[in-house]
């Protein structure tokens, strides 16, 4: 037994700079920057697939079954799904139970918070000054800041995180593998889509040892197979394939899958976050190269560029990838200190540097109108009043509805089912013609009548984009014919169908003179003006008031109500 352990099994691999003990006012420094770094991100819930992923973390705890059909939908009722992120789904369903929106904007900041802090960690295992290492972190915030959002990607990102600590740890060789396979399995149950970014780094953690490659093959196979131990196992594969080849499989633009492109440098655009991870990849390549010339094991630095490279490359063809190459390169930046001392003069300036990106570039990209600060939801983003008008009026299933609404449908509406949500994999078949429908009114109708819809949401933009030959949106798509308006605000607007279940609403909701698409004192420039359209038309501009008191078109009719339309 004893002859054939490994010898060097238990020999702690020593990182390549020890943490340099800190100050209490060093600590404390450090501390706060995490915190202010973690509290930045307390902006209003915004995040396209949270709901789905909440609703599902809910049923999974209530039933302890992971699903494999689709129970939410009229469209793809009965169809394959699996909740591949289940992981993720339970603290998302935790939270949103303790504390609501609140709750989930928290975990939000708990999750930045420990991305913030595992990096920090890495960066003075590797060997960063805390001048530079603040520099560095706050480059990684910028970085990441467009994919801070309360999702499964988020949480991968703070496995990835911890994946690196490992790497630069004293942890002996057995715990260092069981260390990385153990993350890898946790990210796969996270989101297996992202995974494999964490895989990569963990290779890079083989590759980082001092020992012969055959010792590695083992805990490289586990690694790689680390991706099916999921409750879904070999489905993980065509899982991948479709995540990787999105755009052959996909009809629908998918802000996930987003191009970096030159507009997203501009100042407008939050541009100070791709040029941090321009700064932090292009500096991580010139440390890489000289290691390459310089090291005597070139593994270690060859196999960091090669993962750098591959991840800034996916980078640049989805955004989604930005946290993952950013955190790694900044790390990698970290390697140059050991063999190249920096002097007092680049010091002074790095830390001029962090300070400037600490209390001038990361206020400058909080401060543009795209964020809101707060607990609540951005209710620019969600159906948030048409839900409620329509938990309280309660018209006719089915709700048909645009892709993005799904999302937020499926927690604030769960006894209607919808159209198609941002879960994607079981719609495919249903992607093309909901591409084609919102510009065919016969696709439309014909979806319509399929489906058995009888209310419909859409966006305001979505009625007040011109139609062709001077035709409205609303004449081509929901004629006043078939289709009563019954609420509308500054982001959506409600259509019922004129039936006698519905006669009831309409009588006591329905917009015939006030109009989201029109000028609001249209109306009063008109020749068919009468008395008793008039007190219409008031009527109409105070249940507006009433029902959305903040909303603009309303209030410039009322505006223009004494002087036009008295009251009675």
């Amino acid at each position: 037994m004893n002859a054939s352990r490994d010898p060097l099994a238990d020999i702690p691999i020593v990182p390549p700079v020890p943490i340099v003990p800190s100050g209490r006012g060093t600590r404390v420094l450090l501390a706060a920057t995490v915190l202010a770094g973690a509290l930045a991100a307390t902006w209003r819930l915004w995040e396209q697939d949270v709901f789905w992923q909440v609703r599902a973390g809910r049923e999974l705890l209530a039933t302890g079954h992971w699903p494999t059909v689709d129970t939410w939908s009229y469209s793809a009722l009965g169809g394959t799904w699996r909740n591949f992120q289940w992981l993720s789904t339970l603290p998302l369903a935790l939270f949103d139970s303790v504390g609501g929106i609140a709750g989930l904007v928290v975990l939000r900041d708990l999750a930045v918070g420990a991305v913030l802090l595992l990096t920090l960690v890495t960066l003075r295992q590797r060997g960063a000054p805390v001048r530079l290492a603040l520099l560095l972190l706050g480059l990684a915030w910028l970085a990441c800041a467009r994919r801070f959002q309360v999702r499964s990607d988020l949480f991968v990102t703070v496995v990835f995180s911890a994946v690196l600590v490992v790497e630069s740890s004293a942890l002996a060789w057995r715990s260092r593998r069981a260390a990385l396979v153990t993350l890898v399995v946790l990210a796969a149950n996270l989101h297996p889509g992202t995974a494999p970014f964490v895989q990569l780094a963990a290779l890079v953690a083989l590759a980082a040892d001092a020992r012969s490659w055959r010792r590695e093959i083992l805990p490289a196979l586990a690694i790689l197979l680390g991706l099916f131990v999921t409750p879904y196992h070999v489905w993980v594969a065509p899982y991948l394939w479709h995540h990787f080849f999105y755009a052959a499989y996909s009809a629908v633009p998918n802000p996930d899958h987003r191009s970096l492109l030159w507009s997203h440098f501009l100042p407008s655009a939050g541009g100070c976050g791709p040029m941090a991870w321009l700064a932090l990849v292009l500096a991580a390549v010139v440390v890489l190269l000289r290691r390459v010339r310089s090291d005597g094991r070139k593994l270690r630095a060859v196999a960091s560029l090669a993962c750098l490279a591959l991840l800034a490359a996916m980078s640049v063809n989805r955004d989604r990838v930005m946290p993952y190459s950013a955190i790694f390169a900044a790390t990698r930046i970290a390697d140059c200190f050991t063999s190249w001392p920096l002097s007092a003069r680049v010091q002074r300036i790095s830390a001029l540097a962090a300070i400037a990106i600490w209390l001038v570039a990361i206020p400058w990209w909080l401060l543009r109108p795209e964020v809101r600060f707060g607990l609540g939801l951005d209710e620019r983003m969600y159906p948030v009043g048409a839900a409620r008008f329509v938990t309280a009026n309660r018209p006719r299933p089915q709700l048909l509805h645009f892709e993005g609404d799904g999302n937020y449908l499926l927690r604030a509406l769960p006894d209607y089912p919808v159209f198609l949500d941002t879960r994607e994999s079981m719609y495919k078949g249903l992607a093309a013609t909901y591409r084609d429908m919102v510009n065919d009114p016969g696709l439309f109708h014909a979806v319509m009548d399929r489906y058995g819809v009888n209310t419909v949401l859409v966006p305001e933009l979505f009625l007040l984009t011109p139609w062709r030959d001077q035709v409205s949106r609303r004449a081509a798509f929901l004629p006043k014919g078939a289709w009563a308006l019954v609420y509308f605000d500054d982001t959506h607007a409600l259509f019922v169908r004129r039936m006698p279940e519905h006669a009831q609403l309409i009588g006591a909701h329905e917009y015939e003179l006030l109009l989201p698409y029109r000028d609001p004192r249209a109306y009063l420039a008109t020749q068919d003006r009468t008395a008793e359209r008039d007190q219409a038309f008031r009527r109409e501009v105070e249940r507006c008031r009433k029902e959305v008191p903040k909303l603009a078109h309303c209030q410039d009719a009322q505006a223009a109500l004494p002087s036009v339309v008295p009251g009675k």
